[in-house]
């Protein structure tokens, strides 16, 4: 069977199993994950895939991490995300070298710190997944908790944002067909409205402000607190 890539599994270590066929025998190698692994132009038949895929599945999951008494990423017996999640930012606080006759020594003191969390279920977010900014992280003292914003994720798949940096709040329906919020400016209250994919902006006169197509909607707020419109929002306003 002819196709242009490995089956394979990505390894939380950034490995991957991928299947190769060398010599008429089918061999399960373990090789460096560089973005797109190489191209191979065969894989298993199907009913060989599938034990394969069983077996590996078995020795993988169920896995959690575990840092400080703490677990925390944990995968279930199928694979899905399950419970309690949080990514981690290393930073170091110093780091040392030196150089003699026993050869090099290098070494670093550091710590991880949280850059967002929340819970999963079956490979679905839940809940509120809180993001911080780790901008203010003293050097003495461990400070993470800069709330930037929070997300929460009802069971009927509409999300809600609550943006404490840039001062929004959105609501957006499971399909994002349908975006409604605001932004609490400096200059003015501006309401966001988004309807199948295109977006305006509105001042609290109910005068437009933007149209834009909803892709752009991220960069259209983050425009908006850097005062790319203050002009046209204090025309608007003066009328």
């Amino acid at each position: 069977i002819k196709v242009t890539k490995y089956w394979r599994y990505i390894f939380p270590d950034y490995k991957i199993l991928a299947f190769s066929k060398q010599n008429e025998a089918w061999i399960l190698e373990r090789v460096l994950y560089k973005g797109i692994a190489e191209a191979s132009s065969l894989i298993l038949p199907t009913r060989e895939m599938k034990q394969y895929n069983d077996s590996i599945a078995l020795a993988i999951f169920p896995r959690c991490d575990t840092l400080n008494g703490q677990t925390f990423n944990c995968y279930d017996l199928n694979g899905l995300k399950q419970g309690y999640w949080k990514r981690q930012v290393k930073k170091v606080l110093t780091s040392w070298s030196s150089y003699g006759s026993d050869g090099d020594n290098h070494g670093e003191e550091a710590i991880y710190l949280t850059n967002h969390e929340g819970n999963y279920k079956d490979d679905e977010k839940i809940g509120d997944w809180i993001y911080y900014d780790l901008s203010n992280w003293g050097t003495n003292l461990y400070k993470e908790k800069d709330t930037v914003k929070i997300i929460s994720y009802t069971n009927d798949g509409n999300i809600e944002e609550e943006n404490f940096e840039l001062n929004y709040h959105l609501k957006i329906n499971a399909d994002s067909s349908l975006i409604s919020g605001q932004i609490n400016y400096r200059l003015d209250t501006i309401k966001i409205a988004c309807l199948n994919s295109e977006c305006v902006f509105t001042t609290s006169k109910e005068i437009e402000l933007i149209r834009f197509n909803q892709g752009k909607l991220e960069y259209e707020i983050f425009g908006l607190t850097i005062g790319l419109y203050d002009r046209e929002i204090k025309i608007n306003n003066s009328h």
